[in-house]
């Protein structure tokens, strides 16, 4: 899979010069070096950190922390996905970029492709953009909208654990899932043609809240059978009993 990293200034040059990728010590899911699979072709960088950052998006924007990239192919194997769209890298604890295909790295106004040596400008990457758009209608811009959206409304509740959005095949709507029986459990969002679907917040979590219930009482369902198994079997013992006398 081709997956971004996100750094910046110093740490490119870092990278540039021993050929490795340091792993985080304070990363959320442990440390590790850290990418995405999140495309700024597609999708504003800005909208890339708030997804990434939710609230701390800002701050690490602000301290250049996507100001440079670099972008790889790496092994489904090799990485280990935390949660839509981050991927830790688990095979080892230095990435060493050389054993890996380099598709892109260096500013993210200007990239590098690195098999042709071609420079290609901010330019030329927002007219690509913009036909792209214009083809489409914006429609998988709109879906990747859709799911931050609702990445952040989930965080804002405490229940991006439980429930996790998940963008077609095709790239052109959402749907939230849960992460344990892996069932659907919203209505399915559009990216649309023309416009994105509105998301009916209280009805979402409504039907968060009835699918945490089913849940609930389906983990509580063994220890009530037991329960009513105890408390009959004496009742029914007593009646033989009685009915033999």
């Amino acid at each position: 899979m081709k997956l971004y990293h996100f750094t910046t200034h110093d740490s490119y040059t870092s990278i540039e010069r021993d050929g490795f990728i340091r792993p985080s010590s304070d990363g959320r899911y442990g440390p590790g070096v850290y990418l995405t699979d999140l495309d700024p072709h597609i999708i504003a960088v800005d909208e890339i950190a708030k997804l990434l950052y939710y609230g701390g998006a800002q701050k690490n924007l602000s301290a250049g922390k996507f100001d440079y990239h670099f972008y790889m192919e790496i092994p489904d194997d090799h990485v280990k996905c935390e949660r839509p769209n981050v991927y830790r890298y688990i095979s080892g604890d230095n990435l060493v970029v050389s054993n890996y295909q380099t598709v892109s790295h260096g500013w993210n106004d200007k990239f590098l492709v690195v098999g042709g040596g071609l420079v290609v400008a901010a330019a030329a990457t927002s007219a690509a953009t913009a036909l792209y758009n214009h083809a489409t209608d914006g429609r998988q811009e709109r879906t990747y909208r859709l799911q931050i959206n609702l990445q952040t409304y989930l965080h804002t509740i405490g229940k991006e654990e439980k429930f996790t959005p998940v963008t077609s095949s095709d790239g052109g709507s959402v749907q939230m899932f849960c992460s344990e029986c892996n069932c659907p459990v919203s209505d399915v969002y559009e990216g649309g043609y023309l416009y994105s679907s509105t998301i009916d917040k209280n009805e979402l979590e409504k039907k968060l809240f009835d699918h945490e219930r089913m849940h609930f009482w389906k983990e509580l369902e063994p220890m009530l059978t037991t329960l009513a198994l105890l408390f009959l079997v004496p009742i029914l013992f007593v009646r033989i009993v009685c009915w033999g006398q």
